[in-house]
């Protein structure tokens, strides 16, 4: 390795990738997976692949049919915990208002 020959010591995790500090947001909102057929019927889930990069956020449409839209929010396993505390309080703080 590159680094270690040249006595350089990595400042990050070379198995995770991190944007930035803000949060890129992609709308497949318009993407009809729903409506998709390649022969075998329409698909009764949707969600998009694996990516290991933290600091992205996808919308896509419900498959429930309610109009509800569903978001993947791809995390490293360490800010579990900080996301779960910040976003699982959402209702609480809006049954306070």
């Amino acid at each position: 390795m590159v680094l270690v020959s040249c006595g350089l010591v990595p400042t990050a995790d070379a198995a995770e990738k991190v944007l930035s500090p803000d949060v890129e947001v992609d709308s497949l909102l318009h993407a009809a997976f729903s409506d998709l057929d390649f022969g075998g019927g329409r698909p009764f889930f949707f969600m998009p692949g694996y990516l290991p990069v933290e600091g992205s956020v996808f919308l896509v449409r419900s498959f429930s049919g309610d109009g509800g839209v569903s978001a993947y929010v791809p995390l490293f396993s360490r800010a579990m915990e900080s996301f779960k505390r910040c976003c699982y309080s959402l209702g609480t703080a809006d049954a306070r208002l």
